[in-house]
């Protein structure tokens, strides 16, 4: 399995030219296939993928974490650039969603007309399943541990009402290899450990070899940390635990300061996933 980051918040390497912005969208190749996960805000993880030499039209699928714009923002440049791909996301994804600070909201969902002008492209997953061969989408997804702080601002519309977002519209992706399990989520909003929880229930005694994915540990209207030292330590503590989990890549709504703390815990066990880095799996 090959993943390149098409999009994240910074660059792999600075003099590559390639575009940035506070997002995530992953080129994955496993089994033949060629999958997307996730588009970023904008047509930069398309512009990126040019320069790298990936070709979004050859794409056999493109999965959604959850319906918020810096994930699924560049769907209509999705649509436009490939005629045949199906897109898979959870039932809800396409809902009103907001970020709220003080009197002061903003939407940040996704755009429901694509949906209603493209029916035929999307499937609204509502359990397992399974669209290509060993590769799996996980609709219901645990609750044992906490959810992250940083959701606290965050809020979708009920009726007239707005009230704080559940995140029933995030799902995880799970890839099967020969030597282990690979889970990638976009934001982990439910809870990284939740996350991982879920597939390590669904799939018994199969290792994970990796994990890939933002775990949502800053405040994204005000950009600071949202947990305190000791939560992010802990979940450091937890990951580390997992005999069985060889290696961690976050970043996105991670937080570098999060990530510095999580990375003193972790050690080597963890990595970034920055703008046009390749992972070999």
């Amino acid at each position: 399995m090959t993943i390149t980051t098409l999009i994240e918040n910074s660059r792999e390497n600075e003099s590559s030219g390639l575009g940035t912005e506070h997002g995530v969208s992953l080129y994955i190749q496993t089994g033949g296939k060629n999958i997307l996960f996730d588009t970023g805000q904008s047509d930069k993880f398309l512009n990126n993928a040019k320069r790298l030499g990936l070709s979004i039209a050859d794409a056999d699928m493109l999965i959604i974490s959850h319906g918020h714009f810096d994930h699924g923002g560049g769907l209509k440049y999705f649509l436009k650039e490939n005629g045949r791909a199906t897109v898979y996301l959870k039932k809800g994804a396409f809902g009103k969603t907001y970020a709220k600070r003080g009197v002061f909201r903003r939407q940040i969902g996704l755009d429901q007309k694509l949906f209603e002008q493209n029916k035929e492209r999307f499937v609204l997953v509502t359990e397992k399943t399974e669209p290509l061969k060993n590769v799996f989408i996980l609709p219901d997804i645990t609750d044992r541990h906490p959810r992250p702080a940083g959701n606290r601002v965050l809020f979708e519309k009920r009726g007239s009402k707005l009230v704080p977002d559940d995140f029933g519209h995030e799902l995880v992706a799970v890839f099967r290899e020969k030597d282990g399990l690979v889970v990638i989520t976009g934001c982990s909003h439910r809870g990284i450990l939740n996350m991982i929880e879920t597939a390590e229930v669904e799939f018994g005694n199969e290792p994970i070899k990796a994990v890939l994915g933002g775990f949502h540990l800053m405040n994204p209207a005000k950009g600071v940390m949202a947990e305190t030292e000791e939560t992010v330590r802990a979940i450091g503590k937890t990951l580390r635990e997992k005999q069985h989990l060889i290696k961690i890549y976050s970043g996105h709504c991670t937080g570098e300061k999060p990530y510095g703390l999580l990375k003193e815990v972790l050690g080597n066990k963890l990595d970034s996933f920055k703008t046009g880095k390749v992972i070999t799996l």
